[in-house]
């Protein structure tokens, strides 16, 4: 551990002499005070310089629904179980960049985009007009769009050319949020945001959840996950996609009808438009991975009743993302 004092003897030296010729308490009270000054720098660990960190805050009540009004003093933040003052908080519907991207075999792909494109249309046209979109399929090799875009007309002939997209082979699911991960990285808003669609489960991903984990963290983008159902029609809840989503301050679905798809994007066009915005200033100490681990909690409602003046609490949920590197050091 390397400290930033440096001593040269001629200092020492002075500072020796200036002992000696101390009354004697004064000179115990000053070996004190060093001895402490030392004790706290060795036993202590390096504080980081502060950090503004900025996080996209998700608040709902227990039935699903989005809550207004709220104060920056209902919520607590804690960064490595380290509560940290918050500096702003506010709900704003800010511009995104979205990025759509279907990882499923051609021809399932192109059923999908045909039935879902009047859904995703309005996910649009009832979303801030100054979000930016990009389209993209995969399912071996890969169809994008070149550009973002917040022109209707393109999007609408952009899906019409991802379900004319060819059929190749089949891609891994490491393969294809990497891929919109990267993507999106071009995209001119700050807030950014993956609805993944596939038909994958996301079981086979053992050996390379961890670094799908870490490229999500890394990424500060949020992940809303859909699975398509299975060929028997079920659809169960994916371990993968709910680790990878959560991690993101994201959400998961598994719709088994179209109807319930069309409503998954729905949702996910209304949740983009009532969340919060947080910043607070990190002081907390450095981590070895330089990873910080990130709680929120958010305060019960107290909702009066009018004829008793009886106050219920109503409890809330709160979403974000779990952590944050510290500035420049993102792992590699």
């Amino acid at each position: 551990m390397r400290f930033g004092f440096h001593f040269s003897f001629d200092r020492m030296s002075g500072l020796q002499d200036y002992i000696m010729n101390r009354e004697p308490k004064s000179t115990v009270r000053l070996i004190e005070r060093l001895l402490i000054l030392v004790i706290t720098v060795v036993l202590f660990p390096t504080v980081a310089a502060s950090q503004h960190v900025s996080l996209v805050v998700t608040i709902t009540d227990k039935t699903g629904r989005y809550v207004s009004g709220l104060r920056k003093d209902q919520v607590t933040v804690l960064d490595e179980d380290t509560p940290q003052e918050i500096a702003s908080f506010e709900k704003v519907n800010v511009p995104v960049t979205v990025a759509f991207l279907f990882d499923m075999p051609a021809l399932k792909r192109a059923e999908l985009v045909k039935a879902a494109k009047p859904a995703l249309l309005r996910f649009i046209s009832t979303s801030n007009p100054a979000n930016e979109y990009l389209i993209a399929g995969l399912d071996g090799n890969s169809y994008s769009a070149k550009t973002f875009t917040r022109d209707l007309k393109s999007i609408g002939g952009e899906f019409d050319n991802l379900a004319k997209a060819p059929v190749t082979g089949k891609n891994t699911l490491l393969d294809a949020l990497s891929f919109g991960i990267d993507k999106i990285k071009s995209g001119a808003n700050g807030k950014r945001v993956i609805v993944f669609v596939s038909n994958d489960d996301g079981n086979g991903l053992k050996r390379t959840m961890a670094e799908l984990l870490e490229s999500v963290k890394q990424s500060d983008v949020i992940l809303y996950a859909v699975k398509l159902k299975d060929l028997i029609g079920s659809n169960l809840k994916s371990t993968a996609f709910e680790e990878l989503s959560a991690i993101s301050g994201g959400k998961s679905f598994y719709p088994t009808t179209q109807s319930e798809l069309d409503d998954t994007f729905d949702m996910v066009a209304l949740e983009l438009a009532h969340q919060y915005s947080l910043v607070f200033s990190s002081a907390s100490p450095t981590t070895s991975s330089q990873w910080h681990r990130l709680q929120l909690s958010v305060k019960p409602l107290q909702i009066k009743e009018n004829s008793s003046g009886k106050v219920t609490p109503v409890p809330l949920f709160i979403r974000s993302r779990k952590g944050y590197y510290e500035d420049g050091n993102i792992k590699k």
